[in-house]
């Protein structure tokens, strides 16, 4: 212990410092290796869940007795390592979670005095939650909401109305539903729907943006597909009759009909030798004069006949429905380099014409315009274009002009930069300071060589 102490105090001011905060660092790093190591890990549950789903897989686990913790603002599940696949065998086992939707396990606590009107609104919220739940394992949907109508029979056939069914969809970030996807939810739905059809079903998209149903929107961008397929169509003729390197401007415009039609056609057919039809049963009756007045059997010489035929016809009944989305009218504009000649732009548009399928009787319309290239402005450089003949130091010089006070401020700066390096310079080589005993045996050193005679 004397040691110690002696050790101690022939320590400087310095090295007690440095020792103290060693001897810190390593308390610190021993408590921080032992909790790290007795610590209980952690892994991942669920992810990415709705509240709604968080706060029902929480309460199945406080259930269960296994702790958890939540990360990602709520959207993670978290327990402990060990306990990760266990827990989850036991909630799926369990139903959970249910994705905010309930199915067909609502019947299956259902008691036996329940009316056939609850009995019916049991039957649609399971077959909506169903459905939801197989709409939301698509990959590029978060989350599905499904509304039915079902169809309610009624005494007569006349009076039975059809089922409809909306679907709302919340979409990954930056995802979207291609055409066909869309296609496959109404079909879906529709063939979980007794008397649903495709058409009935309505899908709605982020932000209310309705994806199926032939809105104005979706006549919009079908209209502008079209366009952009034939104007591609055309650009590749082009560039191939007049090069690659040829300048020109081509115009589509494309008109959709997207009304619905459909037409009944009823005409007999023209049947026998004369074309009035078969004939299928003559009868005729004869009518005799009535006896005279004085009572004598004898008849009037006159008579009248009748007869009356009846025909079979044949008849040829045609529906055809015309399918929204037709093309009504097309119509071109192109504008050509002006050398190229007239017989080239007659063939150009025959060819482009025909590409396109342009039908006059539609009136369809294309125009071919030779219109020479507009001149090109020069552009004037600035007066910085007269300095090219400078040395680049001038150049340099010119374009680099700082501040009036700004050499002051650098100076001063570098001042500063040097007293502070200068300061730390002294104290790194100041010399140490030596303890009491060590001061006390130098001091008597220099005594003894001071009082030693000299040698001859």
């Amino acid at each position: 212990m004397e040691f110690l102490r002696s050790l101690w105090g022939s320590w400087s001011h310095g090295r007690r410092l440095a020792f103290g905060i060693g001897l810190l660092l390593i308390v610190v790093l021993a408590a921080g290796l032992t909790w790290w190591s007795t610590r209980t890990r952690y892994g991942v549950l669920f992810t990415e869940l709705k509240q709604v789903d968080a706060a029902e897989i929480a309460g199945a686990l406080d259930g269960l007795q296994v702790p958890h913790r939540f990360a990602d603002d709520g959207a993670t599940v978290l327990v402990p390592e060990e306990s990760v696949y266990d827990a989850r065998m036991k909630l799926v086992a369990q139903g959970v979670p249910h994705g905010g939707s309930v199915g067909f396990e609502v019947f299956k606590d259902s008691d036996f005095g329940v009316t056939e009107f609850a009995q019916r609104v049991n039957y649609q919220r399971a077959l909506q939650g169903e459905l939801e739940r197989t709409i939301a394992t698509i990959p590029d949907v978060q989350a599905a909401r499904v509304h039915l109508t079902l169809r309610r029979a009624g005494m007569f056939e006349s009076q039975d109305s059809p089922s409809k069914a909306s679907v709302s969809l919340a979409l990954q970030p930056g995802r979207s539903l291609a055409p066909k996807q869309v296609t496959g939810i109404q079909r879906l739905v529709a063939s979980a729907v007794d008397g649903l059809s495709p058409d009935a079903v309505t899908v709605l998209g982020q932000g209310g943006a309705i994806l199926s149903g032939g809105t104005a929107g979706d006549s919009g961008e079908e209209q502008a597909r079209v366009e952009t397929r034939l104007r591609q169509r055309v650009e590749a003729l082009l560039r191939e009759a007049l090069g690659e390197s040829a300048s020109f401007a081509v115009s589509v415009n494309v008109q959709l009909n997207y009304d619905r039609i459909k037409q009944v056609k009823d005409t007999l057919l023209a049947q026998g030798k004369d074309g009035n039809g078969l004939l299928v049963r003559q009868k005729t009756s004869n009518t005799h004069g009535a006896p005279g007045p004085e009572g004598d059997t004898a008849r009037a010489a006159s008579s009248a006949g009748e007869s009356e035929l009846e025909y079979a016809h044949g008849r040829q009944q045609e529906e055809i429905e015309v399918a929204p989305g037709q093309v009504q009218r097309i119509s071109l504009g192109i504008m050509l380099p002006s050398s190229v000649d007239e017989v080239t732009s007659a063939k150009l548009a025959s060819v482009i014409g025909a590409a396109v399928g342009l039908d006059a009787q539609r009136g369809d319309r294309l125009d071919i315009a030779a219109v020479a290239a507009a001149p090109k402005t020069a552009i004037v450089l600035p007066p910085v274009a007269s300095q090219r003949g400078a040395r680049p130091a001038e150049m340099v010089a010119a374009s680099s002009k700082l501040p009036p006070g700004a050499p002051w401020a650098m100076a001063g700066l570098l001042g500063l930069l040097c007293f502070g390096t200068g300061v730390g310079m002294a104290r790194l080589r100041s010399p140490k300071r030596l303890p009491a005993a060590e001061r006390e045996r130098l001091l008597q050193d220099v005594r003894r060589w001071i009082d030693a005679p000299e040698r001859p």
